[in-house]
């Protein structure tokens, strides 16, 4: 494209009321992480390498119709919510929001609702975001309008080991811990807000990664007291021969 690139033509179209929300693909030879970072912080929906099966591209068009559909389905849920947010950070405050989310991660017992949990607390805060919840046996992901499109997916899985804790995109913010991945999409423009909204991120950030840590070890003792009872089933059954050999 003469005078341009793919990357500032997909931010030209985002910026646009008329063309927003039009869903991108970005076909590519280059597969770098630094590239797709890039498609997605110019608005993209997808990330496609060259060179690809038509089918591939098919479905990743159907998978953007289908994602489109649900947002639309999802707006009048998504304006309620925001309204319900709104109204707990006026009533409870960040630091009660954090409190609550504490509070009810006590009665959580599997990765799905902890992701739910996380991203029911990320609306209160009035925040866009996916999380991504992987535990020894078990992965998840969730946003809070809906599953995450295939390009945020992606996006997670390549940053999920990366050594900095902390990565942002412009208004985008990824936040990586063992067992956990935020990605938060729509920081507040004000720097003072923004500050702020980090620091309660990172203290809810602590508190997903000690319930992480929980559920690996309740899965580890769930694991022993059913190999210790099948064990003693077993010896149990052994004994039972021998008596019966023996009578």
């Amino acid at each position: 494209m003469p005078g341009t690139d793919g990357y500032a033509a997909c931010a030209i179209l985002k910026d646009s009321p008329e063309t927003a929300d039009i869903d991108i693909i970005f076909l590519s030879s280059n597969d770098s992480t630094e590239e797709v970072l890039k498609g997605f912080s110019a608005g993209a929906s997808d990330y496609l390498v060259k060179p690809y099966a038509p089918l591939i591209l098919l479905s990743k068009i159907k998978a953007c119709c289908q994602r489109r559909q649900d947002l639309k389905k999802l707006a009048e849920a998504a304006k309620y919510a925001g309204s319900v947010a709104m109204s707990a950070m006026s009533d409870t405050g960040d630091l009660g929001t954090i409190v609550n989310f504490l509070r009810t991660s006590f009665a959580i017992k599997n990765a799905e609702e902890l992701c739910s949990e996380i991203c029911t607390t990320l609306s209160a805060f009035g925040l866009n975001a996916c999380a991504h919840i992987y535990l020894e046996a078990t992965s998840v992901y969730s946003g809070t309008d809906g599953a995450p499109s295939e390009l945020e997916v992606n996006l997670i899985k390549r940053i999920i080991s990366s050594p900095e804790p902390i990565i942002t995109i412009g208004n985008r913010l990824l936040l990586i811990k063992p067992g956990v991945v935020l990605l938060i999409k729509n920081l507040p423009e004000s720097s003072e807000k923004s500050s702020r909204i980090r620091d309660h991120l990172m203290i809810l950030l602590e508190g997903i990664v000690a319930k992480v840590v929980s559920l690996n070890s309740q899965a580890k003792l769930n694991n022993l007291l059913s190999s210790n009872i099948n064990r003693v089933i077993k010896d149990a059954e052994l004994a039972l021969i021998d008596i019966r050999q023996t009578q």
